[in-house]
């Protein structure tokens, strides 16, 4: 695996380490998180390379992992976060990054600019060839996201859809699963067996589901309205990247300092 590599200083961010294993990056001691806990998404319109799947399969299975976080239930109180997710529809040419409505500043952002993207050509793929998925989240310095994409690298891999592990190469759900820990501020995760695990065996279908750390992480950043917040792990202030033969996710983007929206490039690959 490669060495972290910094494109953009750290100087103001912290990694947090937690004791039960998950993890969130923070800022001033905050964890990256949403305000609004309604969180719009589109899919690209331009779907799955050479028909391997169709997108209503896409959606189907997008709508499903989405699902799994927002109708996630709290160990402690046994309630959901009141995270949500909305599909606002297909969209093509999307772009994973920053949208900006006053750039070069960007001090303001489109709304709802949320987006799944499946990178068809490895000419446009710019993340490496091991990476299945990348995710991209943008944060302000108060540690609030205001946008995030997913990617999704089907011009090295291909994307299947099956309950079935024989006839599963890279399952979308298990995917796009784990990509979604990221799009609400989640970092990988030490336990092995977790969905914000760092690796993704062929076949695997396992991410689909939530294991307790990840509901752990998810119920710290998200209570669950009205509940007492959930007593803060014992953290550090940086980590030891997993080494993995399979890296699900090599590249997460993060925007930490300064006064607008801002991106900050971390290669765990």
């Amino acid at each position: 695996m490669s060495v972290p590599r910094l494109l953009a200083s750290l100087a103001c961010a912290a990694l947090a380490v937690c004791a039960s294993g998950w993890k969130a990056y923070q800022k001033n001691g905050i964890a990256l998180h949403w305000v609004d806990r309604t969180l719009h998404y589109r899919l690209d319109a331009g779907g799955f390379k050479n028909g391997e799947m169709s997108n209503d399969a896409f959606a189907l299975a997008a709508t499903s992992s989405f699902a799994t976080w927002q109708h996630a239930h709290c160990p402690a109180s046994g309630t959901e976060t009141g995270v949500g997710f909305v599909f606002d529809g297909w969209q093509s040419d999307a772009k994973a990054g920053l949208d900006c409505l006053d750039p070069p500043a960007c001090t303001k952002l489109l709304p709802n600019g949320n987006h799944v993207i499946v990178v068809q050509k490895a000419s446009e793929w710019s993340h490496g060839a091991g990476v299945i998925a990348l995710t991209t989240v943008g944060a302000d310095q108060d540690a609030q996201i205001g946008d995030a994409d997913i990617e999704l690298n089907d011009a090295a891999y291909i994307y299947t859809n099956s309950d079935l592990p024989p006839a599963t190469i890279v399952d979308v759900s298990n995917t796009l699963t784990h990509e979604i820990g990221h799009f609400i501020g989640l970092d990988h995760s030490a336990v092995a067996g977790a969905t914000m695990a760092p690796n993704a065996p062929p076949g695997e279908l396992g991410k689909r589901t939530l294991a307790t750390d990840d509901l752990d992480g998810l119920c710290a950043i998200y209570p669950p309205p009205n509940a007492p917040p959930a007593p803060g792990p014992t953290c550090a202030s940086a980590r030891a990247a997993p080494d993995s033969p399979v890296a699900l996710v090599a590249l997460v983007l993060m925007g930490l300092c300064g006064l607008a929206w801002s991106l900050l490039r971390i290669d765990q690959g």
